[in-house]
């Protein structure tokens, strides 16, 4: 009898026990992180113009390999197929797979795939799957890129478990423009259930845009996936300083018209796109210096190399985010380069991506200066319009959010500075301001988001909304001016008359000038020679440098066959 009681007792025991392990195994499955179970494929693109780069195979294969280590690092697996298009491009298609925590997830998506652009890299579409608890909203906190026009969006979920909300939420991470943001999306949940939601990361006016990468995560609990945001994000810095904060107001002119429009003066080229990199900085850089020399030099819709910032610059600049680069096309060395200035699109086409900067490239222009108009603030209307009006387009910042981005036409008036911060510092998109139209009281914006965005490219925005026009500044392009002197010897045998009167900063001459020039003997000399050795009274040079003009004159009392004598 007490042999049966005490089996029974310790049964009894063992049930306990048994229990309260399971118990505290419960509890530790509920609180600890839930591995995730994950896959990924991304095409990449390579259009012909790249493909003709030199060195790009070799390039390519490196970042392959190097894109293969680092993502096995992390246990993942990674193949890759390329392939061929009828457009004449070459798609490398990486395939990835893996299993562990999210932070490990995240790693690869934002780090180790960095070079190919990333979850961010071009239009997305991500799947996330888990259990859901009835009554439990989920907020979704998503690494996204405003300056890009890109946004997420959900584009499937079963309405029987979720109502999302009508819109998402910006929180900024930085204060260069061009940084990436967190996008905050609440789902809140209705039925407890197993939920998949498919989202995409687009631009809402390229519906079509074909999905090039597509990632999907699976967890025991979909509370797991909710934080998707970059572990390493770009740090909040202060706007750059220099010793000598370059500030100058532009010249005024004298009664600025009501209405400016640099477009119908044909004095800027094509739009352009800076697809899915956070480098509207660098095409904000861009934009006023293709117009000066549509303005300066005449030339037809110039198109140069965002690209070359974005690799080359040795700022720490890139796809996610930056400061105007104006020095870069004026006096400052980019990686591996020999001089400064601006590099044309087919030299350096654009990626979309960071990219490399391996070459040394032939720079084709050089700045003469550049200046803030009043530093960092907001200048006067004034200001902007003397501006524009004598140096061309004016490159600024403006805070980006869901209206903005949505923009198909009219006049903006959607005031959304409080997604930056309370002030223009704070600001996360670059572009350039080409005309205003004093009756609606707007600039006329040029963005970098294609032809279809806004209306054709560009917007008109108020002028008090959402810190447009903070950071104002200009750039001062023109083509080196020469000087030239006169001589004559004897001092006493004449004069040297230039007919042809200054065309550059009032007493300079610009390059390939022709100058007209005529030499006057004075009495008792005659005219022997210019210094050229032509004999003529009048002649005519191109002046391509600094250069003096002298003319030889000779008296009866040195016969001509000696006169050469008296040039040396």
């Amino acid at each position: 009898m007490k042999t049966t009681r005490a089996k029974i007792a310790i049964i009894s025991f063992l049930l306990i026990v048994l229990g309260l392990l399971s118990a505290a195994s419960a509890n530790a499955i509920a609180i600890a992180p839930s591995d995730v179970t994950w896959s990924a494929e991304i095409t990449v693109p390579f259009t012909a113009e790249q493909m003709l780069q030199p060195g790009w195979a070799d390039n390519t294969q490196t970042m392959l390999t190097a894109l293969t280590a680092r993502v096995s690092s992390h246990g993942a697996r990674l193949s890759t197929r390329k392939q061929a298009t009828a457009s004449q491009t070459t798609e490398y298609t990486l395939a990835l797979s893996g299993a562990g925590t999210l932070a490990q997830v995240k790693q690869i998506l934002f780090d180790d795939l960095t070079p190919v652009g990333g979850l961010l890299g071009g239009a997305a579409e991500l799947t996330l799957s888990g259990a859901v608890q009835a009554n439990e909203p989920l907020t979704l906190a998503l690494e996204s890129n405003p300056s890009t026009g890109y946004a997420w969006s959900l584009a499937t979920y079963d309405p029987g478990f979720i109502h999302p909300a009508d819109a998402s939420t910006w929180q900024t991470k930085s204060n260069l423009p061009g940084a990436p943001a967190t996008q905050n999306l609440t789902l809140p949940s209705t039925t407890a259930g197993n939920l998949v939601l498919t989202l995409t990361y687009r631009r809402a006016w390229e519906t079509n845009t074909p999905i090039t990468r597509r990632v999907s995560l699976q967890a025991t609990q979909l509370a797991t996936l909710t934080d998707l945001i970059n572990p390493a994000p770009v740090v909040k810095t202060s706007a750059p300083s220099f010793p000598d904060l370059p500030v100058r107001a532009p010249e005024a002119v004298q009664a600025p018209p009501a209405t400016y429009d640099m477009r119908a003066l044909g004095q800027v080229p094509a739009i352009r796109d800076q697809s899915s990199c956070g480098s509207c900085w660098a095409f904000a850089t861009v934009a006023p210096f293709e117009s000066a020399l549509m303005i300066k030099d005449h030339v037809a819709a110039p198109n140069l190399s965002e690209q070359y910032l974005i690799s080359c610059n040795k700022s720490g600049w890139s796809c996610n985010g930056g400061w105007f680069a104006h020095d870069y096309h004026m006096n400052t060395l980019g990686y591996n380069q020999t001089a400064a200035g601006a590099v044309t699109e087919a030299a350096f086409p654009y990626l979309s991506a960071n990219g490399t900067c391996s070459l040394s490239y032939t720079h084709t222009n050089k700045l003469n200066n550049w200046y803030f108009i009043s530093g960092y603030n907001i200048p006067d209307e004034t200001s902007i319009k003397n501006a524009i009006m004598n140096y061309g387009a004016v490159a600024v910042t403006v805070c980006v959010g869901n209206a903005f981005q949505a923009y198909r036409g009219g006049i903006f008036a959607t005031d959304e500075g409080s997604v930056c911060g309370s002030s223009g510092l704070s600001n996360n998109h670059a572009v350039a301001l080409v005309g205003w139209n004093d009756t609606e009281g707007t600039w006329i914006l040029r963005n970098s988001w294609n032809t279809w965005w806004g209306e054709s490219g560009y917007m008109r925005i108020k002028r008090n909304v959402s810190y447009v026009g903070y950071a104002a500044n200009y750039v001062i392009y023109g083509p080196s001016c020469y000087s030239l002197g006169t001589s004559v010897t004897p001092s006493a045998g004449g004069t040297v008359t230039v007919n042809t009167a200054p065309n550059c900063n009032g007493t300079q001459y610009m390059p390939n000038t022709a100058i007209s020039l005529s030499a006057s003997p004075k009495s008792g000399y005659s005219f022997f020679a210019w210094d050229d050795n032509t004999s003529n009274l009048n002649r005519t040079l191109a002046i391509a440098a600094n250069t003096t003009a002298t003319g030889y004159f000779t008296t009866p009392l040195v016969p001509r066959i000696f006169a050469p004598l008296m040039r040396k």
